[in-house]
């Protein structure tokens, strides 16, 4: 009755409006956004009301004091316990804000380490190699465990470039002792390894060496450190490492297949969910 009369007060009064509600009132679109708006305001205002909750367990309360009574020594007096309850809330509460916040996206370090424990994660159940796993793979890689070319040489050094650079090697070759500077890693070297040689003197100055074949004096070579002049003493070419020697180096490089494998699958089995852009 009441919403009769005021129908009939409002096309009285108002006969234009009237019309217009009438004709809004029976379009669906408009239905569906007022629907809409409607379904909108109170999402949102459950959304507002709405509280995400921290919870501290019985068990976690009692292993938070254990774990201080074990570091300190200390026995957990009610302070300390109320202090370490407010601490795990206070982690808790700034590493949801640092997930919500999109920390893991923008930090490296943090990125890093989320991916990292992904990994130790993905491989945690993946048993160590057997024995028969690693003889298996031992002799069918066995090209991967050879030792490096070793070098046995003597050098004279120079910080700076001495005068008559061109003629000091032939002076060295006839017996003559120079006066050259000390070298920090010392003038004898003895089956030192490639690998030892590019970290202690470069990758041009190993260059130089290893095209060296005679066991005369040559150079001036440069490196990191200045210039050197170099007499060869022996080349030792690649030898195969024993099994047994090798045996730890095989059972990590196995382990790491295994858990590069274990990944992989996972990986294979999350890609579908993004699509990939790589551009060029």
């Amino acid at each position: 009755m009441y919403k009769e009369t005021c129908a009939r007060e409002l096309s009285t009064k108002h006969p234009m409006l009237y019309e217009t509600l009438k004709k809004l009132t029976r379009d669906p679109f408009f239905l569906f956004v007022i629907v809409g708006m409607v379904i909108f305001s109170f999402y949102y205002g459950l959304e507002d009301k709405y509280k995400a909750s921290v919870n501290l367990s019985s068990e976690a309360r009692v292993q938070l004091t254990k774990e201080y009574e074990a570091i300190t020594g200390l026995k957990a007096t009610p302070e300390v316990i109320t202090q370490l309850e407010k601490d795990y809330v206070t982690d808790e509460i700034l590493f949801r804000d640092a997930i919500n916040t999109g920390m893991h996206f923008v930090d490296p370090a943090t990125r890093s380490s989320l991916i990292e424990k992904m990994r130790f994660r993905i491989s945690a159940p993946i048993s160590e190699p057997t024995d028969t796993e690693l003889v298996n793979y031992y002799a069918k890689n066995m090209h991967r465990y050879y030792t490096q070319t070793s070098l046995s040489f003597e050098h004279a050094f120079f910080i700076n470039t001495p005068k008559n650079a061109d003629t000091l090697a032939s002076k060295l070759q006839s017996g003559e002792i120079l006066n050259a500077d000390n070298f920090i890693h010392g003038n004898q070297f003895s089956d030192i390894s490639e690998g030892m040689l590019r970290g202690i003197f470069g990758d041009d100055f190993l260059t130089a060496l290893m095209s060296v074949e005679s066991r005369q004096w040559e150079g001036p070579f440069s490196s990191n450190h200045g210039l050197h002049y170099v007499r060869l003493q022996g080349k030792k070419p690649p030898q195969p490492i024993p099994f047994s020697t090798a045996r730890n180096i095989i059972a990590k490089d196995l382990m790491q297949i295994k858990i590069d494998k274990a990944v992989e699958l996972k990986v294979q089995a999350l890609v579908m969910q993004y699509d990939i852009n790589i551009k060029p």
